[in-house]
């Protein structure tokens, strides 16, 4: 009996661990492989908007990549091919400098590789590249986000071999069972309690050395399989995202998770422990987290008490068991609401930049009736060539922010004041129940055109003076003729003003 035990253990062992081995290996050269597969299919798909906005006309290649989000862990970049300079960034400050600087050789740029694996601002980066109108673009991803990607699939692997492995153990005790004595029948009745999630089983089998040490074994399995919890929370801490693991069986009270779960649920110890201690009161928990999602995000959710904070959590059902993962993905949103408020905003003024500006004008005008009366205000600050020649750019940064910071007052809520570029501003003011209440506001407009005035410094005050032109809006879906009509309306009055200086 004892030799059949021995052999079947040294078969067992040596069975699952070549197993293991070879699927734990399998499986991370074919998610890297894969990884690689996706990098290069997301990086094509970059490069093809960048080619299509380029075509639409919304700049050259430095331009449409300095205005592009490829993603939290991607970086794009925009090179000159014959003096190496980087001319696009997504980062402004890395716009200017020499690309060799932070990794990229002229060399390289010359000998074109499809990929490359280089170091990019000392991290070692998995890199793509292709020549877009003879500048050259570099799409890069830290290798360091392949390895998070792998790790967290091999957590997942990790669990599912830790199944197959107790099932293959319960097989090969139902077959020691068959053969052997009737006493086994205990350790099976044990067994069973055990593979439904009560852990707090143990065997103890009084009887031949052979039981005892099989006793010995069984609650050694069932510790490791304890410690699997603090296992995977070492793998997780291990990782750059705060994320957690539970599991409950619902034939048992207690929900098993792993040790970050009070970090990522912002929970003390103690009402970590009273919220675990009955499944029951953990899936209220999580039902009632579901009843506030984020809006526009799928699968992300408000957490309910926390200020901006925000997960996402999956769930998987077998049978009575429940497995899930929640995942804190608060650093995530919030920069990427900062990325696209950035983009949208003009850095000098504050106002909203010419993107912000069209992306807001064309929401509005999809429901062109809703804006109600209106008007369309195309204005260009006067004499900005005279204030930068004559006092230096920074006053003529003055007096650009002097007068955003007049017209910004217009409107209220239900307007949109923005910087187009350079001295030129567009202001839309909606939602008055009659075109005079709109035609106040012009007014208003003109006042301030006679008494703004801009302190340059101690010494010196300068009158703000402006020019503009409007359209009347009231049921109109097309905001760029009423821009363009603004805009002569705006250069006939500058026109006119140039004359009656002259005069």
């Amino acid at each position: 009996m004892l030799s059949i035990k021995r052999g079947i253990t040294r078969y067992l062992l040596l069975v699952m661990s070549a197993v293991l081995v070879v699927l734990l290996i399998a499986t991370g050269l074919d998610k890297m492989a894969s990884e690689k597969r996706n990098t290069r299919g997301d990086a094509y798909a970059v490069f093809y908007q960048i080619e299509q906005r380029m075509s639409e006309g919304r700049g050259n290649a430095a331009y449409v990549v300095s205005m592009m989000q490829a993603g939290a862990d991607v970086s794009i970049y925009a090179i000159d091919k014959e003096t190496n300079i980087i001319t696009g960034a997504a980062s402004r400050d890395d716009v200017g400098i020499e690309a060799g600087s932070i990794g990229f050789g002229k060399e390289m740029m010359l000998s074109e590789p499809q990929t490359a694996n280089i170091i990019i601002k000392d991290r070692a980066s998995y890199c793509i590249f292709t020549d877009i109108d003879g500048t050259e673009v570099a799409y890069v991803m830290p290798e360091s986000v392949f390895y998070s990607r792998v790790a967290r699939s091999s957590v997942v692997m990790l669990c599912v071999l830790i199944l197959v492995s107790v099932l293959m153990m319960i097989a090969v005790l139902g077959y020691i069972n068959k053969h052997i004595i009737s006493s086994i029948n205990g350790i099976n009745k044990v067994l069973g309690e055990i593979a439904d999630g009560d852990f707090d089983k143990t065997v103890h089998v009084r009887g031949s050395t052979e039981f005892r040490e099989m006793s010995t074994h069984i609650n050694d399995v069932v510790r490791i399989l304890l410690a699997s919890t603090d296992k995977i929370s070492y793998i997780l801490n291990k990782t750059d995202m705060d994320i957690c693991v539970y599991e409950y069986n619902i034939r048992h009270k207690r929900v098993r998770f792993t040790e970050n779960l009070p970090t990522v649920l912002v929970l003390s110890l103690g009402a970590t422990k009273h919220l675990v201690s009955d499944y029951h009161r953990f899936k209220r928990f999580i039902n009632d987290l579901r009843k506030h999602p984020l809006p526009d995000e799928e699968g992300i959710y408000c957490l309910p008490g926390a200020e901006e904070r925000y997960l996402k959590f999956d769930e998987v059902v077998k049978g009575d068991n429940v497995f899930g993962i929640i995942v804190d993905v608060t650093r995530e949103i919030s920069a990427i609401r900062r990325i696209e408020s950035e983009m949208e905003e003009d850095h000098l003024t504050g106002l909203l930049n010419r993107r912000g500006c069209y992306n807001r004008l064309d929401e509005l005008f999809k429901a062109a009736e809703e804006l109600k009366h209106g008007v369309l205000i195309m204005l260009d600050a006067d004499d900005l060539k005279v204030i930068n020649d004559n006092c230096g750019h920074d006053k003529g940064d003055i007096y650009l922010k002097t007068l955003a910071g007049a017209i910004s007052s217009f409107g209220g809520e239900n307007s949109i004041v923005g910087r187009l570029g350079g001295d030129e501003f567009l202001m839309l003011l909606y939602g008055y129940d009659s075109e005079e209440e709109a035609q106040a506001e012009l007014k208003r407009l003109n006042q301030l055109g006679r008494s703004l005035q801009a302190h340059l410094d101690d010494s010196v005050d300068v009158s703000v003076r402006f020019s503009y032109g409007y359209s009347m809006i009231y049921g109109e879906t097309d905001y760029r003729a009423l821009m363009k009509t603004a805009d002569e309306m705006m250069y006939e009055n500058k026109r006119i003003r140039k004359n009656e200086e002259n005069l």
